[in-house]
């Protein structure tokens, strides 16, 4: 399907806001996304055929909330070109993604908000998802077109993180109830929280709540290098970084555990392998042997069980009618060219 919901303009409201609704298949969706994003869709059982988009753009940001099927998503330089004087902000009410971003882990589940680069280049997997995200000039927040950051995820237990997500939870009620409008102060407040936000420093009181947190990064980046070990255990980690048993639970208790984490995280990476190499003889077996899985056929039964099809069919998307080249990315495009200007 194509456009269901032509551009309009919210009444009573001091933010002009231009609206956009489609439920598109998925070749739709990758023609939508190309400003921002290069994507691959992932062959499921459970596909729902459609992905439903809903675009406002405001003169201050762009916002989205989607429902989509599974991708793998990755932004090179060609993406980067288009949107590197941009901030994505993301945050995920179901599924999650994973990947990489240069050396720097991706790992997004439902909680967080996350802020994200978009000069940076990234390769992800994403489950079915539904999310919201905002894109905005990096002057917004104060940085220059050209200035790099790393992503930053903003806890929604954190005091001042309370007061983002109360703050996106207006935005996306007021732009959904469209006779209520936005108001220009609702904008502000949000850019305003995400400065502090990202600004916040460890004060006495969190020194403790810092140390944590470097731990489990230090755990996470150990996993990542020895993800293709098959014997790499909670024991392991265990003994390696002196944390108790149930420090490292609260660790991962968000993942589903440390297993869970590990094989969420093998499973991403075998994933995005294959994209990459969606053809050649040997390919899954290769993808199960460098990510450590026991065996093929488990490896097999990990993807059956998160995406409900085989391994060799993950990337065997019929090509349907694509949207026209009018509309392929329009909004997108539109956004990044005007920001990129004022910028």
């Amino acid at each position: 399907m194509g456009l269901i919901h032509t551009s309009q303009f919210a009444k009573n409201t001091s933010v002009p806001i231009e609206a956009l609704h489609l439920e598109i298949c998925s070749d739709e969706y990758v023609a939508e996304a190309a400003p921002f994003f290069a994507c691959s869709p992932i062959s499921t059982d459970t596909n729902s055929g459609l992905n439903a988009v809903d675009l406002w753009q405001t003169p201050l940001c762009l916002l989205v909330e989607a429902e989509s099927n599974p991708f793998v998503r990755s932004r090179t330089q060609p993406e980067t070109q288009n949107t590197g004087h941009l901030i994505e902000v993301t945050r995920y009410l179901k599924g999650s993604e994973q990947g990489t971003q240069a050396d720097a882990i991706i790992d997004r589940i439902p909680g967080p908000i996350y802020i994200l680069d978009m000069g940076q280049r990234i390769q992800t997997v994403t489950s079915q998802v539904k999310l919201q995200q905002a894109f905005l000039p990096k002057a917004l927040l104060g940085w220059a077109p050209d200035d790099r950051t790393v992503e930053t995820a903003i806890e929604p237990t954190h005091p001042k993180g309370v007061l983002l997500h109360q703050c996106m939870d207006e935005i996306y009620g007021a732009l959904r109830n469209q006779s209520g409008g936005v108001s220009e102060a609702l904008f502000e407040r949000f850019v305003a929280l995400l400065k502090v936000n990202m600004g916040i420093h460890p004060q006495r009181e969190d020194v403790r709540r810092s140390l944590r947190q470097t731990i489990f990064e230090q755990i996470c980046a150990y996993i990542e290098e020895n993800l293709s070990v098959p014997d790499l255990t909670t024991g392991v980690l265990l003994q390696r970084f002196g944390v108790s048993r149930a420090s490292l639970y609260r660790m991962f208790e968000s993942h589903g555990g440390v297993r869970t984490y590990i094989m969420q995280r093998r499973v991403a990476r075998a994933v995005l392998e294959l994209e990459q190499d969606s053809a050649s003889s040997g390919r899954i077996r290769r993808a199960a042997e460098r990510w450590g899985f026991s065996s093929q056929p488990n490896f097999n039964r990990k993807i059956r069980s998160q995406y409900g099809t085989n391994p060799g069919n993950l990337f065997t998307v019929s090509r349907q009618r694509g949207v026209p080249s009018e509309i392929a990315g329009r909004t997108l495009n539109s956004f990044a060219a005007r920001t990129a200007v004022a910028a």
